[in-house]
């Protein structure tokens, strides 16, 4: 009798439809194979790490932190401008720092493009090797290089291994999470002691980006070990044409099959590890608690976003479809693949990433605030599904009309270039007139290589065209960064408030505050104006009950702030909204002098940014230089 692994390590299930002549096996053996996935997650994750679009507001905010901890010193409470990053658990904002303290210049400003991306790209890199890890044990040898082929050169390992927020890092411990967890647990040869590293790695992901694995990781093997492993147990031992039923005996019988020294050994780690920090701020820093309570549970409950304008609830399921690219059309077989008698062998395995995948995604879509890089932690559960399909397309026996399928595609592919051209052209048009130009230098090569993927497979040389469509993205990693540099441009109002700045001799080492929201941190990371928040995060949990419900003592603590500032001796500028200004005149007898108005970013009213001042600011600045 053959188990899981094995069988998934040798040939699928034969059908009566297989086509002659197909060479479908691994190119150039599993040694070879395991080099061409390290070269392509390499280029997937590494290519042009520094040298692709300038970093925008939330990767601005994970690098400006890093740079304040290596300026001070405290590593224990980061800090962005002067109030206290402890909205997220520090463990990206601490990976930034070291990378930056080991590579950049000690004599010039810690932290730059390359320095705050690489730990991302180095996450994304190990996340594939994990992966690869992780599909071996699950589904063999073979299988398990088509599962770190998916994961290493996927639309997610290229987007984000070329960001410096946190979620590639989270990515990484939610994968080593699950993979320790099969090993300890599930593998041919359990190991106790990865019950340990199981915890460890949670405590990881914790730290990463919490309270998320607790979802993602934390419910889901529980769902797993309790509920998902009796049915399964129960679907065995059904006679054919039985009707399935959950016994709670089985699930009462799963408690008492946990190694209990072990388990809570593991837990005592994950208390220390997952626990420390967070203690050690709600000790240290007033209203940390009351602001965790407002980031994450109204970030859940869609308190974060405006009112009547929460996504959908299926909003995330282009995103899945996308994010698994070049690979997205195997994934509808993907979800289905655990019900289906073709991948019987593989079924408990497949199980095993589709409650992780199932799991993630339903609690991700209930929250009223949603974001496409949220999707991270949870993708290698879909490259996992997606291993056995892609290795049966490319490796097993298939039925005879794909191939002729594979030849037409190239056809659809050039209709899809054309419509691209047209988009590119009518909505990304530049005034340099090279975004066309641009486009087709990456688009092209991309065309010719995915043609000759589907040529190739049409051929019956399944292998190599498997190959050449994992390339594909490597090839556009290659191409497009350097491309998106000349014609991205990111925070396009930010750079405009800061030429404002210096054109009306505003200088960084000048008070300026914002009035409401949170100032774009490109503003001081890459020019260096710190603008304070005239009400900052901790003290406005003592002020409203939430992101959105403003009560009136918050608008008479802006109004009494506002007075204060502009009755200050030396010059001070205040950066609001025009809707808040009409506000602060209507309500109050203050007039206080506009600097400049920011007009053109924002299509809705009252939403332009405008600076103001003391009424007799140009006359004191003048006088204060004057006599400096």
């Amino acid at each position: 009798m053959t188990t899981d692994g094995d069988h998934a390590a040798g040939q699928p299930l034969l059908e009566n439809n297989e086509a002659p002549g197909d060479k479908a096996a691994m190119p150039s053996g599993f040694q070879s194979m395991g080099l061409l996935l390290l070269l392509l997650s390499l280029t997937t994750c590494f290519a042009w790490i520094g040298s692709g679009p300038s970093m925008g507001d939330h990767e601005c905010i994970c690098a400006q932190t890093a740079r304040q901890t290596i300026q001070s010193g405290n590593w224990l409470i980061p800090q962005l401008a002067e109030i206290p990053r402890i909205r997220k658990t520090p463990l990206g904002y601490w990976a930034i720092a070291a990378i930056s303290s080991l590579l950049d210049d000690p004599n010039s400003q810690p932290v730059s493009d390359l320095t705050a991306r690489l730990p991302s790209a180095l996450a994304a890199f190990l996340n594939s090797l994990a992966v690869w890890w992780l599909g071996t044990m699950m589904f063999g040898r073979r299988a398990g290089f088509v599962a770190g082929f998916v994961m290493g050169c996927c639309a997610t390992t290229v987007f984000f291994s070329h960001s410096a927020q946190v979620d590639m890092i989270l990515g990484l411990f939610t994968t080593l999470t699950f993979a320790c967890f099969w090993r300890a647990f599930q593998h041919q040869r359990p190991s106790k002691p990865f019950v340990i590293v199981m915890f460890a790695s949670f405590s990881a992901a914790m730290m990463a980006k919490a309270p998320l694995p607790m979802a993602t990781a934390g419910v889901a093997l529980t769902l797993w070990w309790f509920v998902a492993v009796p049915i399964l147990n129960t679907a065995g031992r059904v006679p054919a044409g039985g009707r399935l039923r959950f016994a709670s005996a089985d699930a009462l019988a799963q408690w008492f099959r946990l190694p209990w020294p072990w388990v809570l050994t593991g837990l005592l780690v994950f208390a220390v590890l997952a626990g420390a920090w967070p203690l050690y701020i709600r000790l240290k820093v007033d209203n940390a608690a009351a602001l965790w309570r407002i980031e994450y549970l109204e970030r859940f409950s869609g308190g974060l976003s405006e009112r009547g304008k929460d996504p959908p609830f299926y909003y995330y399921l282009p995103f899945v479809f996308g994010l698994t690219a070049p690979f997205l059309c195997s994934l509808p077989e993907a979800l289905a693949a655990p019900f289906q008698k073709r991948y019987v062998a593989q079924r408990k395995a497949l199980a095993f990433a589709f409650v992780w995948a199932i799991c993630g995604l339903v609690f991700l879509s209930a929250a009223g605030y949603k974001r496409p890089h949220y999707l991270v932690s949870i993708m290698p559960a879909f490259c996992l599904l997606l291993a056995p399909v892609v290795d049966r397309l490319f490796f097993g026996v298939v039925p005879r009309w794909l191939r002729p399928t594979a030849a037409v595609l190239p056809i659809l592919l050039g209709v899809l270039l054309v419509a691209g051209g047209i988009v590119v052209q009518q909505e990304l048009y530049t005034q340099s007139g090279n975004t066309l130009s641009l486009y087709l230098r990456v688009a092209l090569p991309m065309f010719m290589l995915l043609t000759l993927s589907c040529l190739l497979f049409a051929f019956g040389i399944r292998g190599w065209s498997f190959v050449l469509l994992s390339a594909s993205t490597a090839l556009a990693t290659v191409l497009g960064v350097p491309a998106a540099r000349q014609f991205m441009d990111v925070d396009t109002e930010a750079k405009a408030l800061v030429r404002e700045f210096t054109r009306h001799g505003i200088g960084v080492s000048d008070p300026i505050y914002w009035v409401g929201g949170r100032p774009d941190a490109t503003v001081e990371f890459y020019h260096g104006y710190r603008l304070r928040r005239l009400i900052n995060e901790l003290e406005m949990t003592d002020l409203r009950q939430n992101r959105l419900a403003v009560q009136e003592e918050v608008y008479r603590e802006f109004e009494k702030r506002i007075r204060t500032k502009l009755t200050e001796p030396r010059p001070v500028y205040l950066v609001m909204t025009s809707g808040h200004l009409d506000l602060l005149k209507r309500e109050t007898n203050l007039s206080p002098r506009i600097v400049f108005e920011l007009s053109g970013y924002e299509d809705k009213p009252g939403k332009e940014l405008v600076v103001v001042t003391q009424p007799d600011g140009p006359a004191r600045r003048a006088e204060t230089r004057a006599s400096g």
